[in-house]
């Protein structure tokens, strides 16, 4: 298997507008690669990381497609990609995406990407806040504590 797919021929490069799965647990992927609409090629891709939690959005069936399910059922390669996670094993999941050309049966793997789920980045910034109020009653001065309750409220008004 090769790893990560850059050449002077060929770049797949894959990247996410969030790092937190929603509540919806359906991640939108960016794929930014010379490969999608080749016609002279066929390429299938299939989620890597996450265990059997994480299923992908076939376009041409309008079907989800399990991440463990043989190549043949793997997707065309597309700008956009739908990954659906069932109960995250872990906060952190690593995330790369496994290509392979369908003429030539090579594997090609994608960079990886670090997920987390709502509660490990809710867990963070909670304990965040706690150390912001802490640090908060140890300042003295009336323009210090004014700038930092402004920051702690920000951080709040985001996560609520």
């Amino acid at each position: 298997m090769n790893s990560g797919l850059f050449s002077l021929a060929f770049y797949f490069v894959i990247s996410s507008p969030t790092k937190i799965i929603p509540s919806t647990n359906v991640v939108l992927l960016n794929v930014d690669s010379n490969l999608v609409g080749d016609k002279d090629r066929n390429f299938v891709v299939r989620p890597n990381g996450g265990g059997n939690s994480v299923s992908i959005f076939d376009q041409d069936k309008g079907k989800w497609v399990s991440g463990s399910d043989i190549w043949t059922n793997m997707p065309i390669l597309d700008k956009e990609l739908k990954l659906k996670f069932r109960s995250p094993e872990s906060d952190k999941l690593d995330l790369s995406l496994q290509l392979q050309d369908t003429k030539t049966a090579e594997i090609y793997s994608s960079n990886e990407l670090n997920l987390w789920t709502r509660g490990a980045y809710g867990n963070y910034v909670s304990n965040l806040n706690q150390n912001l109020k802490k640090y908060h009653r140890k300042i003295t001065t009336k323009q210090e504590r004014g700038k930092l309750t402004k920051m702690i409220e920000y951080i709040s008004e985001l996560f609520d």
